[in-house]
Parts: structure tokens; sequence; C-alpha cells
């Protein structure tokens, strides 16, 4: 009879252990932040959170909408610990510099390379635009439509027209006209002849282009060659080169290389080393099913997921160790 009691004693010791103890993980849920609800980030943060699940069953990152310059606001405050932001983002945000407010120091990286987005021009053909730097020699009188002031794209737009010398000032001067629009009304202004020059920094090819284009035909204005070595030097940007061929309709009339910003995955600093450390493995060690994930994911490689001038932020420790153990990162 004892020792029938022993062996029920030493069944239930086991069974709390299992329990309470390593050998039944507890799962952790993080909030991803991501795009707009059906949008394109949505659906790959959507993609890349099952692909993180089936690798690592106990964590559990929950897809949430979001926008580009909110998302590392909300990493910062620890509102969302995971999100997509974009590396020239990130250098703005950590320093509290334009358009944000105050710096945002809580936010490390995970990975990059995941997809560029090109910095470009477009101008109704007919409108004898040819290049920003015809604008600012001849001083043409454009009709610029660019997204709402605060966001990323409207402040890239004005960098690239000030490498040029040109401003929203000048282009008013000059007797033009400056817009600030969501995209759909940015559309509508092309195509019903109230605007003329658009700035745009979709992957490419652009659904939005697209659509435009079917009703009105745009070109895409060539880049100085020296913009993208700039940029990259001082800022980081990677850089695309555009050809024709990139659409059904002609828009692309000459290869040029531009400015693109990256995609990358960013992190709250807070959140635990083996956490990061996992969810980076199990993005890096199935770089195949990553780049299945979206056309534009074919570039993304493990070895330069890590690249911290890439990314625009400090590695997390956790994201840190694991490039290191791969040799990645000295």
């Amino acid at each position: 009879m004892k020792k029938f009691l022993s062996q029920i004693i030493f069944a239930f010791t086991i069974i709390s252990v299992l329990v309470g103890g390593s050998a039944i993980a507890e799962t952790v849920t993080l909030t991803a932040a991501s795009g707009g609800t059906g949008g394109t980030w949505f659906g790959q943060m959507a993609a890349i959170s099952k692909l993180i699940l089936e690798e690592e069953s106990d964590i559990v990152l929950k897809t949430v909408p979001g926008a580009g310059l909110a998302n590392i606001v909300r990493v910062n405050n620890n509102e969302a610990q995971v999100a997509w932001s974009m590396p020239i983002i990130n250098r703005w945000a950590v320093k509290g510099e334009d358009p944000f407010k105050k710096a945002n120091p809580n936010v490390r990286g995970i990975a990059v390379g995941f997809t560029l987005h090109p910095c470009r021009f477009y101008a109704k053909r007919g409108a004898g635009i040819d290049s920003l730097s015809q604008i600012a020699k001849e001083k043409l009188p454009v009709n610029l439509v660019v997204s709402t002031r605060g966001r990323a794209d409207e402040k890239l737009g004005r960098m690239m027209l000030d490498y040029y010398g040109i401003s929203y000032d000048s282009i008013k001067k000059w007797g033009g006209r400056v817009m600030h629009l969501e995209y759909m009304d940015q559309k509508k202004k092309i195509q019903d002849g109230q605007a003329d020059l658009l700035f745009h920094m979709w992957p490419v090819p652009s659904s939005f282009i697209q659509e435009i284009v079917l009703t009105t035909p745009m070109k895409s204005l060539p880049q100085d060659p020296g913009l993208a070595k700039l940029w990259a030097d001082e800022y980081g940007f990677a850089s695309i080169k555009l050809a024709p061929g990139l659409y059904k309709q002609k828009v692309v009339d000459e290869e040029y290389i531009t400015p693109a910003v990256d995609l990358a995955l960013i992190v709250n600093k807070d959140i635990d080393n083996d956490i990061v450390y996992r969810i980076t493995k199990a993005i890096c060690e199935n770089e195949a099913k990553i780049r299945a994930i979206s056309s534009r994911f074919e570039a993304f490689t493990a070895k330069k997921a890590g690249d911290e001038k890439l990314i625009g932020v400090p590695l997390h420790p956790g994201a840190e160790k694991y490039y290191r153990e791969k040799g990645y990162i000295k």
C-alpha cells in the first residue's frame, strides 16, 4: 500500500513539474503593427506571423492595422511590440527629427531587405515635363500632388525636390500649385487634369500607377545618377534600377537608378532576448518561404538581413545573437 501511494505521489510530482515547468511552454503573444487592413503590409505581416507560429508554436504575432510613421511610435511606446517600418523613418524617429516631435529610443531591429520602395516622380505625358532639372532650370509652373504633411513619402518627395533646388514655395512662385492629398485624391487630380506631377514610392510595379495609366499616359522622370549615391552615403538608402517594360503601358522611357527605401522589421527593445532570437531564426532559416510570401520579397537574404546600417536602428540583442552565431555580422 505504501509503495502504491509513493507511486501516486511521484506521478503527481512529475505532472506538476511538466505543467509548471518548461516542458509545457507558455504562449507569448506580441502585437504586430502592419499597414491598412487588406493592404500589402497587412497581408505580408500576417503571412510572416503564420510562418513564425509554424516554426515556434508558442510565439503568436497578432497582426493589426498600422501605418509607416505610426508603427514606430507604437513600438517605442510598447503599444505594439513588432512592426513594419522603413530604415530612413527609423533614423528620423530615434533622433526625433521631422516629422517626429520627439525621440523614440526604444526601437530595435530584427531584419531588413524585404522589399524596396523606389523614390520617383511621374509627369503627365504632353505636359512638357521631362525632368526635375528642367523644372528648376526653366521654372516650370507645375501642379504637384504629394501626400499629406507628416507622412514619410511627403518628406522624401520634399528632399528629392530640394536636391534639384526646388521647394514648395518656388513652385508656387513660378505659377504652379502644391496639393497635399490622400492617394485616391492624388489619382483623381492627375486624371481630371488638375495636376501634372506626382511623387510616388510604392514598390514596382505599382498598382496605383497601373490604374492611373489606364486612362492617363504618364512617364517616370529619370534621376541624376549622383542622387542615389548621395542618399546612400548620407542616409543609408538602397538604390534600384528602373527600366522600360515595368508596365504594359509605356511609363519608363529610359533606364535610370533612383534611391529606394527598404522594408524593415522592428521590435521594442524590452522584448525577451530569446523570443526575438527565435523570431529572427524562424525568418532567416526559411528564406524560400519568405520569398514565397510575395514576389517583392524575392531578394530577401539572411546574410544581409542584420545590417544595422540598412535597418537604421541597432539590432535587438536577440537578433544580434543569431546573426553573430551564423557569422553574418562580426
